[in-house]
């Protein structure tokens, strides 16, 4: 209200620009603190985004070498098979290539004609003996009976 004398309008007047005063000041301590926590977020921010950028580093990193051992440890297994496989294979292999040399000499000795061998005695076996005793020969040539030989002995 207003006195006579006009001084409670000044006083109302001085009240309203002390609390014009204050609040700006509040507002400006509120916009002062806003920017802090502004520049405050975003330094966290930088620091949040390094962080991340090193951890997908070490992730590709990760990634790359668990990549590259499981394709060592496929390969290992993968050569584990052929090794098997192969000591599987070989001996059964070599038995009928055996068998198939030692066919294929029998046969050869088939083949040699009767007349070569007029006159020789032979064991009960069919081996020839040599004369005059009851060893057995042992041919020159590449033949069934020296794998007879070999397999009797």
């Amino acid at each position: 209200m207003v006195g006579k004398d006009g001084s409670s309008v000044v006083s109302d007047r001085l009240d309203i620009v002390r609390l014009i005063d204050a609040r700006v000041t509040s507002t400006r301590r509120t916009v002062t603190r806003s920017k802090q926590l502004a520049e405050a977020a975003k330094g966290n921010l930088h620091i949040h985004e390094d962080w991340l950028r090193q951890h997908n580093e070490r992730f590709g990193h990760d990634l790359k070498r668990q990549q590259r051992r499981m394709k060592r440890r496929e390969r290992i297994e993968n050569n584990k098979r052929f090794a098997k496989s192969a000591l599987l294979f070989l001996p059964r292999l070599c038995a009928r290539l055996y068998r198939g040399v030692v066919s294929a000499l029998r046969a050869a000795d088939d083949m040699v004609p009767a007349r070569l061998d007029k006159g020789v005695r032979r064991c009960a076996d069919g081996v020839p003996l040599l004369p005059g005793s009851q060893r057995r020969i042992v041919p020159q040539r590449a033949s069934a009976c020296v794998f007879h030989e070999i397999l009797r002995d």
